[in-house]
């Protein structure tokens, strides 16, 4: 806003107000904790602590050294949220009492929910948490082993890097090369641009020079984007050169530019957010990203095409903005739908629970291969949607049938015909692959056409899914003591695909990109599920040829990342105990 300035968070310099200071009454700002502050969200100021800093252990500090103001327009922004957020806790309140496991359930019937729930895929955190590391003797404490939070700040790639002769005046040839390399090898993936308007918006940026505003941001992140991922086959960075690289410098300009996308609701800024999403993801910092996908995902729910689907099916109404609407809608949904689950955060007002109920149109001139690939994509995330949904059912079902402890194992027959049914369907949609995507089955070794980033990306969502349906056998088996033919089967079926998992991931180990954190995550997880089946007496026998071999390349590739991606060096201590053992 004219005649602002910055708030430093800590000071006690006060931003003037604006022109227009007449037209919003003067307002007090509430003083957040350090901890929501640092997060941007709101705080309820509990003492000793307030929620937030309670539900994650953190320790709750309060600057009283002097009261934070804002500026009358801003205040005007978070009386507007704060009445949004009132009446989302006031619907969430409604929904809660006609839950069937609402507070109106006995502390038993909540144990056995939570025993069956468990029985459900999980991430990192969960399984290290698992008895059997703490019976085995591991060195690191779960508690202490993988929050993305946990890392020092200095130890994580500095966002801003200055001095590194990347200003306001950008050549034109630079940025060509850059958005080149954007549309090889990030485009492909979220093929959500359009691509010639795209190229004039970076053309005229270099020419005019960047804008304060949402357009000049996007190019930037479309130049970043562009300088910081490499192709498949080609070594990426690395985090000793992220410091000095001009990707970073890209982003810092960007990043100065990004007032405009949280305040605003239009399509620039949902793309905006997605792609700062991405390139935060491409250098390991989840939490962050995590945050930029869900604000672009709040942004896509303002728009009429997507509020009501259904009156935009007509041809004559589908424009190229109503086409962009729904690809940045789908790419903001899976984005924060993989990495919300990755983190264990909780579903803001159910904002991403089911997919969108369209499929997108491709943006004019889009790259077709890239197009089906999204497309197959997208085919495979609703496959998954239904699955997951199908199995809460299932279990919620079998609390209200049988009450017992072992809700969640009373219903392994029909989980196994889930397995199959899920079997059933991804031949099917092998089946209809166009020919440029055509793949084999995961154990068949790819061949070298096969061996790029989008059947990489094909082929670990297919995995997802198979580790999906076959979680509850694993849970049963190590986690519940059960042991039967079924459940044997089950385990089988389940440590074949994370061994598939580590097959597939273990191209693109150092390829840095907008999954690499979430690969690095998923083959960990499957290294130390492996490991502790190993050490399970009933599962021995149970174990692929060849698991052994494909955990070594995996501790490998975490010792890579220890420096960058939190919590690696407790995980490597971990898996390199459980080898050790006789």
């Amino acid at each position: 806003m004219e005649g602002t300035e910055k708030l430093v968070p800590g000071s006690k310099h006060v931003a003037p107000t604006s022109r227009g200071s007449s037209a919003y009454p003067r307002k007090r700002a509430v003083t957040a904790c350090q901890v929501c502050r640092a997060r941007r969200t709101r705080c309820d100021q509990k003492k000793p602590a307030c929620s937030f800093c309670a539900n994650i252990g953190a320790e709750c500090v309060f600057d009283i050294s002097g009261p934070s103001t804002f500026d009358p327009a801003s205040l005007a922004i978070i009386d507007r949220l704060e009445r949004l957020e009132r009446k989302l806790d006031a619907q969430a309140t409604q929904s809660a009492g006609s839950s069937p496991y609402s507070s109106q359930q006995s502390p038993r019937d909540a144990a056995t929910y939570q025993s069956a729930t468990a029985a459900q895929a999980t991430n990192l955190d969960a399984v290290l948490a698992w008895p059997i590391f703490r019976t085995l003797g591991c060195p690191a404490s779960p508690s202490s082993v993988i929050s993305p939070q946990a890392a020092p700040s200095s130890r994580l790639p500095p966002l801003r890097e200055p001095g590194l002769g990347i200003g306001d005046d950008l050549d034109a040839a630079s940025c060509g090369r850059w958005v080149d390399s954007f549309f090889c090898n990030v485009h492909t993936k979220n093929p959500v641009l359009d691509e010639e308007r795209t190229r004039r918006l970076v053309r005229d940026m270099c020419i005019e020079g960047p804008g304060y505003d949402s357009s000049s941001c996007l190019a930037l992140l479309v130049c970043a984007n562009g300088a910081l991922v490499r192709p498949f086959e080609a070594p990426s960075l690395t985090y000793q050169d992220l410091g000095s690289s001009e990707a970073m410098s890209i982003f810092a300009l960007a990043q100065k530019r990004l007032g405009h996308v949280l305040v605003a609701t239009g399509l620039v800024e949902a793309q905006c957010a997605l792609f700062t999403g991405v390139f935060l993801m491409s250098i390991l910092r989840p939490a962050d990203a995590w945050r930029m996908f869900l604000h672009g995902l709040a942004i896509c729910q303002s728009f009429p095409s997507i509020r009501n689907p259904v009156s935009f099916a007509d041809e004559a109404r589908r424009t190229a903005d109503v086409v962009a609407e729904e690809s940045i809608h789908w790419s903001c949904w899976k984005s924060e739908h993989e990495v919300r689950l990755e983190l264990d955060r909780s579903n803001v007002g159910n904002l991403a629970y089911d997919p969108p109920r369209l499929f997108p149109s491709p943006p004019t001139g889009c790259d077709e291969r890239a197009w089906y690939f999204y497309l197959s994509e997208i085919s495979l995330w609703r496959l998954q949607a239904g699955a997951e949904k199908e199995m809460v059912a299932m279990m919620q079902e079998s609390l209200r049938s049988s009450p017992g402890a072992n809700a969640g194992l009373s219903i392994l027959g029909q989980l196994r015909e889930l397995g199959e049914s899920m079997e059933e369907q991804m031949s099917a949609w092998r089946r209809s692959l166009p020919p440029s995507l055509a793949m084999h089955n995961n154990d068949t070794p790819a061949t070298a056409e096969e061996d790029d980033v989008l059947f990489f990306c094909l082929r670990g969502r297919c995995v997802y899914i198979q580790e999906l349906v076959t979680w509850p056998f694993l849970h049963a088996m190590i986690n519940e003591g059960v042991d039967s033919p079924a459940i044997r089967e089950g385990v089988g079926r389940g440590l074949r695909a994370h061994l598939d998992r580590m097959i597939v991931y273990s191209t693109g180990y150092y390829h840095r990109h907008h999954g690499t954190w979430l690969s690095l995550r998923s083959s960990t997880k499957s290294a130390c599920i492996l490991l502790a089946f190993s050490r399970l007496p009933a599962a021995r026998h149970l174990m692929p040829d060849g698991w052994e071999r494909r955990v070594r390349a995996v501790m490998e590739m975490m010792i890579h990342y220890r420096d960058e991606a939190p919590g690696m060096d407790q995980a490597v201590e971990v898996a390199q105990y459980l080898l050790s053992l006789p």
